[in-house]
């Protein structure tokens, strides 16, 4: 899957609303020498001629959400907003209220770019897109949101990437639920989340919507699953309730090169959206109808420390058909890899490494009743898994002292000699690592989201690690010649 990119107008005087925190609302014009003060002001001049808003550097304190509703662009013309050093805080919004205490919400809309901002101190979610098809968010800094920092529901063709996102206090970091299809989720950095890092819920219980809204998008957005979706070069660490990565009904879609540490409840977690419930109130409900089926779950690397509870990669209610090759499920003192008796039945599963530390057990095996209810569960070592099931027979348990460069510091490059090192299965294996190194780079690719080239690479400065070295500054807790020389560090390194 290509990446989705709308067309882009090139800014221009004509085509652009500048917003400042030295603006003014009622004599300015909106000009770059004219601003206006508030974004709701910015937000509101935007047109069909006037589709960029700028916000120029300062921090926004928000008494009202900023709502983009029922405003939809054009694929060649779509509305722009975009961040100069610009700071939108919901410090002053109320928390609770999914529509007034969310700072961004576009809603009801379609084609949007929302580029290099920060949002945070969000009562709600920070960042809302719903019923909103062709968005792209990218580049963004989101962050410390009383429950999603980002929501996205109902919005087809959207596109998620270079953004930091972090600091959930009662739920996900990222959001994805309803119907949606064709989503490109990349390259991002999304970490210290009260549950999951990165959760998609389908609701199928919801597939009546579209006769409800009335919305003419047609059926798919509403037919209570995601399909489509390309989940790939994200780093997910510390996610502390949930799965790092927890699909519910998402089918035929990719998740490849992806780092998953400290993954305190889970890994990669793929069930249905269905619990069981009132047959009158859902009388075509049909147990494990909709789990996850037909993904491509590849080269990733899910890591959990002592301590981190569930499993590194589980199936259940109904999750079939699924192709799991090249990925690393290891750390920690849990079983990596757990089916239910529902979802035996797996495309391909090789080529996968797996080691815990307190057991040579590495598969599980939960047995349910013809209602979902649990049973009864087996554990397996790797050759009995391997005997009885006749999966992973390529697959090895090796232990992460010898797989990983420094994984007590979060360095999960490949030691030098590490089996995973042209380990891995060459077919559907992605063309580039995590750090856009082409594969192979020797015989057969490598196991894991690194391709291992004799070189150790830098772990790059996520914005929060500079802005911290910036308070410190700023605070006169270190002096700028120690500031410059740990930028000049980190420049050195990568």
């Amino acid at each position: 899957q290509d990446s989705f990119v709308i067309g882009e107008s090139e800014s221009s005087s004509e085509s652009t609303v500048h917003v400042a925190t030295n603006g003014n609302d009622n004599t300015g014009d909106g000009g770059i020498n004219n601003p206006y003060e508030t974004i709701q002001k910015g937000a509101d001049e935007l047109n069909t001629e006037k589709n960029h808003l700028i916000i120029h550097e300062g921090t926004y304190y928000l008494t009202e959400a900023i709502n983009f509703y029922e405003k939809p662009g054009t694929v060649d013309k779509p509305y722009i907003i975009t961040g100069i050093d610009a700071v939108i805080d919901g410090t002053n919004l109320g928390q609770g209220n999914r529509y007034q205490d969310t700072p961004l919400l576009i809603q009801f809309s379609e084609n949007y770019i929302v580029e290099d901002l920060e949002i945070k101190n969000c009562g709600y979610h920070c960042l809302m897109v719903s019923w909103s098809n062709n968005v792209i968010m990218r580049n963004n800094h989101i962050h410390d949101s009383y429950t999603y920092a980002v929501s996205v529901g109902y919005s087809d063709d959207t596109e998620f990437y270079d953004n930091e996102v972090h600091s959930t206090k009662s739920s996900h970091c990222v959001y994805y639920a309803n119907s949606l299809d064709n989503s490109h989720i990349h390259d991002n950095q999304i970490y210290d989340c009260y549950s999951a890092c990165f959760q998609n819920n389908a609701d199928p219980r919801l597939r009546w919507c579209s006769e409800s809204y009335n919305y003419n998008w047609g059926d798919s957005i509403c037919d209570g699953t995601t399909t489509n979706l390309l989940f790939e070069n994200n780093i997910l660490h510390d996610c502390h309730n949930g799965a790092a990565i927890n699909l519910a009904s998402v089918s035929d879609s990719i998740f490849r090169n992806n780092l998953v540490y400290n993954a305190e409840s889970g890994g990669i977690a793929m069930w249905d959206d269905w619990e069981k419930g009132d047959p009158d109130t859902y009388p075509d409900y049909v147990i494990n109808a909709y789990g996850c089926k037909n993904n491509l779950v590849t080269n990733n690397i899910v890591f959990k420390k002592e301590g981190n509870v569930r499993m590194s990669m589980s199936l259940k209610r109904g999750s079939t058909e699924n192709t799991i090759i090249n990925n690393m499920f290891v750390g920690g003192t849990k079983n990596f890899i757990k089916f239910d008796n529902s979802s035996f039945d797996q495309e391909l599963v090789d080529y996968n490494i797996y080691y815990r530390t307190d057991s040579n057990d590495i598969g599980q095996i939960d047995y349910v009743d013809g209602d979902g209810d649990d049973i009864s569960e087996e554990y397996f070592t790797l050759q009995e898994w391997q005997e009885r099931f006749n999966i992973d027979l390529n697959s090895k348990r090796i232990s992460i002292d010898e797989l990983f460069v420094d994984h007590a510091n979060d360095n999960y490059y490949h030691k030098e000699l590490s089996e995973a090192i042209d380990g891995g299965i060459n077919s559907n294996a992605p063309n580039e690592d995590l750090l856009g190194i082409s594969r192979p780079f020797g015989n057969n690719i490598d196991i894991g989201c690194y391709e291992y080239t004799g070189e150790i690479p830098c772990t790059p400065m996520t914005k929060s690690e500079m802005n911290s070295e910036i308070t410190k500054y700023l605070s006169g807790n270190i002096n700028s010649i120690t500031l410059i020389n740990k930028i000049i560090e980190w420049k050195n390194e990568c």
